[in-house]
């Protein structure tokens, strides 16, 4: 309680706090300061909303209390009036250091440089001590005024969001004041600590933001079943969202323009299986995402102090089954190619047609979906809906702002091609398990990691997979990645008679067609982030893999172990990460990330 301390020996104009602070209690503050006679306004937040709850904030001292949901406009209203009201002193320049901001004309800069702010942000930056464009917790200090010291901001329930080069701004946190940090794809969850990688803007009541990730890779896989292509995998997603009926209402649309940017059935990657191109199921390449990955609504709302609600659907979306989906995980944000073992894991989480309703609490959630189980078709264009016959369940447990773990279980019907020319479709019982850590490291940068296992169940034949996934961003500008991979693939997936001439026998085709074999893999890369430029940050990198099969496949993949000298060659863009900084929720604590401009 570091901001306590400080507020018994500095002089401050307003005090924010999250009424259910760790450790120590804010009444308890609040009392504390009106003993010693502190004449500041204090604001309390809170999502207690009972009437012996409020008149206790207000006897213990406080000036205001506000009850969540609430809408940004009303607390900055809130705080303006009890800045009138205590006749708080607010200076129209204000000094950090080399950056100097002037309240009257709305500018801001550094070393005499202009810095591009919003008005917005200049108006928030006295009031709620944010950082300034430097993107470096400090104290705004006004010349001839005291200094706000940002710490004391921690109490407040909401979200600074840092980006360099880009407008700053508050975001709010969801329902029971949990971070916006754990949102991934679908209802899926990270670990609080994780930053986001978006721009943000506002738009009267609405909160837009928009995330990508974009490579531009040349791919050459090696072997005698690799390939080689020049492409871009990429996707791009925005959100609006907007407090509505008590709660927290979204809208999310994502795409993908992979249909125009990734020749033929997909990209060259050995040992991955899935889907269908041309009749035939594909295998050693990873098939592009559809034009639309996503197009759904959300709606969440506390209903009870320590109970939320969440209700999610829409024509596309993902299910409540398995991890964040690979391209929203930060262990693998800078890893451009999907992981072998997809189809043990996320690979719903592009379902045309989803229904998902859960209940959650700060530290878990269970949830259900009803969704349309099956792989879209090799026309990426179309939304492919169909009747909601799959089912699945998921439970999450959040201990620490650095871990997520999660167990699911879904019947999909139809969900992968069948392996006759036409037939029908097979199908799939999936079991998932995973957790994924998150940490910020005190000199910059993050480690990011993902553990994973995957059981499927089609056929009456069982198959597993192990993951593990890791990426390491020293300082922001350097990104080490790896990823490891153990799978159980069938024959029929792998297409091992592809060529008949390879058999002996009709028997021996059929008994290699039957089996199943464990294959792995093993990749390391490396990114080299450069200076973020309006809000996005580019990279350039590098991957190679080490891919293992049996013996009984070299005639199918070549001689020798590992199989192939795959390496992929790339340039990446994508938002500015920004850190969760000066978030509180009940019972849960919650630091600034450090600087940190990509993951």
């Amino acid at each position: 309680m570091e901001g306590s301390t400080k507020a018994h020996v500095e002089k401050y104009d307003l005090f924010v706090l999250d009424i259910m602070l760790p450790g120590r209690s804010s009444l308890e503050i609040t009392r504390d300061l009106r003993t010693e006679e502190s004449t500041a306004p204090i604001h309390l937040l809170t999502v207690r909303d009972r009437n012996d709850d409020i008149v206790a904030g207000l006897d213990a001292g406080a000036d205001d209390y506000l009850t969540k949901p609430f809408s940004l406009d009303e607390v900055l209203a809130r705080i303006r009036a009890l800045l009138r009201r205590g006749g708080a002193r607010r200076p129209d320049r204000l000094l950090y250091d080399d950056v100097e901001l002037d309240r009257v004309r709305h500018e801001a800069r550094r070393g005499g440089v202009m810095i591009d702010l919003s008005p917005l942000s200049i108006v928030l930056a006295p009031a709620l001590t944010l950082l300034l464009a430097v993107g470096t917790p400090g104290c705004a200090s006004a010349q001839g005024a005291p200094a706000m010291d940002s710490t004391m901001t921690h109490a407040m329930p909401t979200t600074t969001n840092t980006m360099v080069g880009a407008d700053q701004m508050i975001m709010l946190p969801g329902p029971l004041g949990i971070s916006r940090g754990r949102e991934g794809s679908g209802t899926s969850w990270l670990p609080d600590a994780t930053p986001m990688a978006a721009v943000h803007f506002m738009a009267g009541p609405w909160e837009l933001m928009v995330h990508g990730n974009v490579f531009v890779q040349y791919i050459d896989q090696g072997s005698d079943r690799g390939d080689s292509q020049f492409g871009s995998i990429n996707w791009l997603m925005g959100m609006a969202r907007r407090s509505w009926a008590g709660g927290d209402l979204g809208f999310r649309a994502m795409m993908s323009a992979e249909p125009f940017t990734i020749p033929g059935c997909g990209y060259p990657i050995l040992l991955a299986t899935g889907e269908l191109c041309h009749g035939e199921p594909i295998h050693d390449a990873q098939h592009p995402h559809d034009l639309f990955m996503e197009l759904a609504a959300q709606y969440q709302r506390s209903i009870t102090d320590h109970v939320a609600v969440q209700l999610y659907g829409g024509p596309a979306g993902e299910p409540a089954l398995g991890p964040v989906a690979f391209p929203h995980r930060p262990s693998a944000l800078s890893n451009p190619l999907a992981p072998v073992s997809h189809h043990s894991f996320d690979a719903t989480h592009v379902s045309f047609g989803v229904v998902t309703g859960g209940l959650y609490g700060r530290r878990w959630k269970v949830e259900g979906s009803l969704f349309n189980g099956r792989e879209p078709d090799e026309d990426r264009l179309g939304i492919d809906l169909a009747s909601l016959d799959s089912y699945s369940g998921r439970v999450w447990v959040v201990p620490s702002d650095r871990w997520a773990i999660q167990v699911s279980a879904g019947r999909l019907n139809d969900a992968e091609p069948g392996h006759e020319p036409g037939g029908p479709g097979v199908d799939v019982a999936r079991y998932t398990t995973s957790a994924t850590y998150y940490r910020p490291r005190a000199a910059g940068g993050s480690w990011a990691t993902t553990a994973g296992l995957g059981h499927n169940v089609e056929q009456g034949r069982a198959t597993d997979a192990l993951l593990l996934e890791t990426s390491l961003d020293v300082r922001g500008r350097h990104l080490v990645f790896g990823r490891a991979e153990w799978a159980e693939k069938s024959g029929e997936d792998l297409v091992v008679d592809e060529d008949p001439t390879a058999f002996s026998s009709e028997m021996g085709r059929l008994q290699a067609v039957a089996r199943t074999y464990d294959v792995g893999t093993l990749a390391l890369g490396y990114t080299r982030r450069f200076a973020p430029h309006h809000g996005w940050v580019p990279g350039l990198g590098a991957r190679a893999s080490l891919n293992f099969v049996p013996a009984d496949l070299e005639r199918v993949y070549g001689q020798g172990n590992p199989v192939g000298s795959a390496f992929t060659v790339f340039l990446s863009f994508r938002p500015t990460a920004t850190g969760m900084a000066s978030e509180t929720s009940p019972g849960m604590t919650s630091k600034p990330m450090p600087g940190m401009p990509g993951m």
